[in-house]
């Protein structure tokens, strides 16, 4: 009789054992599966800056810088929510006073930002270039030329600094707010000339014959980089890793060939780049 009540206890203890077992797994597993997700991350970013950034249908953005942030934020597994409707540096403010987590609108990388934000690894070569009338295509480019005469740039750029440190001598700097602006000012004669990113110079000449690059592009700054907050440094180091990725995979090529096109992607690669990511 006593053999078969301790028979009987042992199994029910290994019952009980294999129950709590059981529950121990399950709970084990409920804890992953209701385990918060990463939050989603802000972008400051600008509204129109062909072919960086451009709007479409329904406030849609899309462009070079657009299209590589998707990558990056899909292969660091994180949403991104984008607020547009920035400076370039208001971006830097921006994420400066952690209002945002990222920053992207071909932001030039310099020493003086660096003091404020960290920047990536430069993903393109930075580079500014003067836009004209075509008329102006087969006047040689010097100095002279610009005397007396309007250049418009947009503001929140490093141009108005390029520009006073240019030599130029009787130029008049015009500042405008929006990209459009710039491009309607210079189609109606307000203004002589505008500075801006090389790329963009070469966009617009491309999309209005009217429109003629004024001497060659020449380099500003260390390129262009990703902006985050100094105290982010893990989130930079995902950034920069995603950067290589994206060239590695080929999306870098082939995100540059639909929105800038021409051979110069040959010539600059984020992997042998010997620039680097500044302040972090």
């Amino acid at each position: 009789m006593m053999q078969t009540i301790i028979s009987y206890y042992l199994r029910s203890l290994s019952i009980k054992r294999r129950w709590i077992q059981l529950l121990f797994i399950f709970s084990f597993s409920l804890s992953f599966s209701y385990a918060e997700p990463l939050r989603s991350l802000t972008v400051a970013t600008e509204i129109f800056n062909p072919p960086f950034i451009m709007q479409g249908a329904n406030n849609q953005l899309f462009g070079f810088d657009i299209e590589m942030m998707e990558d990056i934020c899909k292969t660091i597994h994180r949403h991104c929510q984008y607020h547009s409707g920035f400076f370039e540096n208001t971006i830097i403010s921006t994420i400066e006073q952690h209002e945002a987590d990222i920053g992207i609108a071909s932001i030039t990388i310099t020493l003086d930002r660096s003091q404020r934000v960290s920047f990536s690894i430069p993903y393109l070569p930075s580079e500014a270039q003067y836009l004209a009338l075509k008329k102006w295509a087969t006047v040689p480019f010097s100095k002279d030329v610009f005397n007396g005469k309007k250049i418009g740039i947009q503001v929140g750029t490093l141009f108005e600094k390029v520009i006073n440190d240019s030599g130029f001598s009787n130029v008049e700097i015009v500042n405008y707010r929006s990209t459009p602006k710039l491009i309607e000012a210079l189609s109606n004669g307000d203004i002589d000339f505008i500075l801006q990113d090389a790329l963009s110079a070469q966009y617009w000449a491309t999309q209005m014959p009217v429109f003629a690059p004024f001497g060659k592009a020449f380099s500003i700054g260390y390129g262009f980089g990703i902006v985050v907050n100094k105290t982010d440094n893990e989130l930079l180091q995902q950034i920069n890793n995603a950067l290589l990725e994206f060239e590695k995979n080929g999306g870098f090529k082939k995100t540059y060939n639909r929105y800038i096109g021409g051979s110069n992607v040959e010539n600059f690669s984020i992997i042998t780049s010997d620039l680097f990511a500044y302040g972090a």
